[in-house]
């Protein structure tokens, strides 16, 4: 009898093709303009993929080239999203705008960013892509990226409205309430952009409640009506309006756990799934690899992540940086930046920059000491996973609550970025990399981010295919979506019990003048 050599192959092939003919049609939309967010998405995105399901995404940024997408996974590129920071004048964003201002200037900062997204979108070929498929298309779930608002989900409509799961990279963002309806809780979770940590003092607590309604006012008053004006006229006059549509949401994916963010009472139906993207390190290309391991004392990498872009760095700190760097040549320094903003600059022999670098595989490699970074988020979340203490240069939003939480937990410290000096910087560098306790308390962070009952993403998959086999799970839905803000928060409750004593004082004040009389009266007939 005569064996196929190839019939194990022609097995496994034939089983990946059933597999994906069997699997879901899942629409991703992916509107956050931000490189660092499409990483975490498609860590799921990908996943889902490999396990069989058909992924369409629609997304304002591509895969680099040297990124391994499943075959089963199509693309559609919104190519307009980034035009504003190439624009002029109104329409032009300088992320460096954000940098050192207060919270409640944050606000219609944060949400102009999104309305300039949704509005260079809107103009992209790839939604006029979309929009052209059939009505009657069968997507069996949409993935939506809810970061900056709910501007995509006209294609829920279009669609003829499949079920809809949420994430955010951005932690459990305030905005979350207005697709899950969850509570969110001033007097326990800081504002993501203050600088208060958890045990907040009264003033504290007044001043973040008040930055809370603030952005939850501004938000549902203005942007998400603007959001309407943008994209009614492209989705059909039909088109109910997105804060009705963002309420379909079935299940929420946040990122945030309670090793690197507050503890937040939060429904069954918004999970939790931080370090999602958490994963052992690979292999470094040569170069780098012996660059590192040559650091006399060890490697350092220096970031400050997507979207601070190398024109926006000003030129005096750069050469406070590459002075810094210079005067430590005992550690060698892996720099995120680009080439060219740094032509009129000598750089010491101990530095290596890239305009793109392994992050997560660096940051695992046994010689490298400490990661200098600005704090985003999804980095404070990779150090503390590779157990990498930190030197942090916080710029805007949730940069500096990431670090104050970090250095709570006594794993970095802060350098100012507006006045940082080559002396200070030095000093934090030395701190941090000659002192074990910093790494000893991030392993010990590592540990609480690492052990889980379920791995994140695993936990993230099996509630994408919860919905699938559970379209319309209304045991998770919670009447606050039926509730206003004041009702869902007892804030009609409490303004009553706050009247009663009120009106009983009022009452008792009413009858003092009448009791006053009626012992007169009784004066006068005694006498």
């Amino acid at each position: 009898m005569q064996t196929d050599k190839y019939l194990g192959v022609r097995v496994a092939i034939a089983i990946q093709l059933l597999g994906w003919a069997m699997g879901a049609n899942i629409l991703a939309l992916m509107g956050m303009t931000s490189h660092s967010h499409h990483l975490w998405n498609s860590v799921l995105l990908y996943e889902l993929a490999e396990r069989g399901h058909n992924l369409t995404i629609l997304s304002v940024d591509l895969p680099r080239p040297d990124v391994k997408v499943p075959t089963n996974v199509s693309y559609i590129h919104l190519e307009r999203a980034y035009d504003f920071y190439d624009a002029e004048g109104a329409d032009k964003i300088d992320i460096s705008a954000f940098i050192g201002i207060g919270n409640y200037v944050t606000i219609p900062i944060h949400y102009d960013f999104g309305l300039k997204t949704a509005k260079n979108i809107a103009r992209s070929q790839g939604l006029l892509q979309l929009l052209n498929y059939p009505d009657d298309f069968k997507f069996d779930v949409i993935i939506n990226d809810y970061t900056l608002g709910p501007y995509l989900l006209g294609f829920a409509h279009k669609f003829r409205y499949p079920p809809i799961i949420g994430m955010t990279a951005f932690h459990n963002a305030p905005i979350t309430l207005d697709f899950m309806s969850n509570h969110y809780f001033p007097a326990l979770v800081p504002y993501y952009s203050t600088l208060y940590n958890a045990n907040m003092s009264f003033l504290q607590r007044l001043d973040n409640t008040l930055v809370f309604a603030a952005d939850t006012i501004y938000r549902r008053w203005y942007y998400n009506p603007k959001l309407d004006e943008i994209m009614r006229p492209i989705f059909g006059s039909d088109m109910p309006s997105l804060s009705d549509l963002a309420k379909l949401t079935k299940v929420s994916l946040v990122n945030s756990h309670p090793a690197t963010d507050y503890v937040e009472a939060l429904p069954p139906n918004v999970i939790e799934v931080g370090g999602m993207q958490g994963k052992p390190g690979k292999a470094l290309p040569d170069e780098l690899d012996e660059f590192i391991r040559s650091g006399k004392r060890g490697a350092i990498l220096f970031s400050l992540g997507t979207n601070m872009l190398p024109h926006n760095v000003d030129l005096q700190i750069k050469l406070n940086i590459v002075e810094a760097f210079r005067q430590l040549p005992e550690y060698n320094f892996i720099w995120k930046f680009d080439e060219e903003y740094l032509k009129d600059v000598q750089m010491p022999a101990n530095v290596l920059v890239k305009d793109f670098l392994p992050q997560g595989d660096i940051l695992s490699h046994e010689s490298l000491v400490l990661f200098i970074s600005h704090c985003g988020g999804l980095s404070i979340q990779e150090a503390t996973w590779h157990g990498v203490p930190i030197v942090g240069i916080p710029l805007f939003l949730d940069q500096y609550r990431n670090l104050i939480q970090t250095i709570n937990a006594g794993a970095a410290v802060q350098v100012n970025y507006l006045n940082m000096t080559t002396v200070q910087l030095v000093s934090a560098i030395r701190e941090v990399a000659e002192n074990k306790r910093y790494v000893q308390a991030m392993k010990i962070r590592s540990q609480r981010l690492r052990d889980n009952p379920v791995p994140p993403l695993e936990l993230a998959v099996w509630w994408v295919e919860y919905l699938l086999r559970h379209p319309d799970p209304a045991h998770l839905h919670s009447t606050a979506k039926e509730l206003n803000y004041f009702q869902s928060h007892s804030l009609d409750v409490i303004a009553i019990l706050a009247l009663i004593p009120l009106l009983l004082i009022y009452g008792l004040q009413r009858q003092r003048p009448r009791v006053r009389v009626q012992r007169a009266k009784r004066h006068q007939k005694r006498d």
